[in-house]
């Protein structure tokens, strides 16, 4: 068996680290996008139109960050991004720590879309009740005592204290 010098190596997991790259900039640059469009609709007030209006700066940063992120594209597509997808797929599908990263990210995905659909304190509640569990973040007296805890702060005291609206 021979040995692998670092720079092997190194040029072995580039394909792979580039196919995280394209997946950051194609994610971060889809939420510009949005983001940028949403700028885009808020009031216009004055002559200048676009320029006086509170969506410029968060535009002109979306824009920026979006170019930022074309550019990183580009670059991991030039370095064998996609032969590098399905190793790194693989690897992230045997590690524990991704799929806790895809669930939790799943979970907030689930929350910010039913926050405004069902009631602010019950979507809260059950949100950090699934969390607490599947983060294993104590006993079960542990883990009911926070959730009710922080939902009751969330949900009631904090928005009352400081006359906040709840979605």
């Amino acid at each position: 068996m021979t040995e692998r010098t670092a720079d092997e190596r190194a040029g072995a997991q580039a394909p792979a680290r580039a196919a995280g790259d394209l997946a950051v900039g194609l994610v971060i640059i889809a939420v510009c996008v949005w983001a940028g469009w949403e700028s885009l609709g808020m009031p216009r007030r004055g002559q200048l139109g676009l320029l006086t209006s509170p969506g410029f700066t968060p535009f002109l940063a979306c824009l920026t960050i979006g170019v930022l992120c074309a550019i990183l594209v580009v670059r991991a597509l030039l370095r064998g991004a996609l032969k590098g997808v399905g190793p790194r797929l693989a690897e992230m599908w045997h590690s524990e720590e991704s799929r806790r990263v895809v669930v939790l990210f799943a979970l907030i995905t689930g929350y910010g879309l039913l926050v405004g659909v069902i009631q602010f304190a019950v979507v809260t509640g059950v949100f950090l009740l699934v969390c607490f569990v599947f983060v294993r973040a104590g006993g079960w007296v542990t883990i009911a005592a926070t959730t009710v805890v922080a939902t009751l702060l969330t949900g009631v005291a904090i928005p009352h204290a400081f006359s906040m609206p709840l979605p």
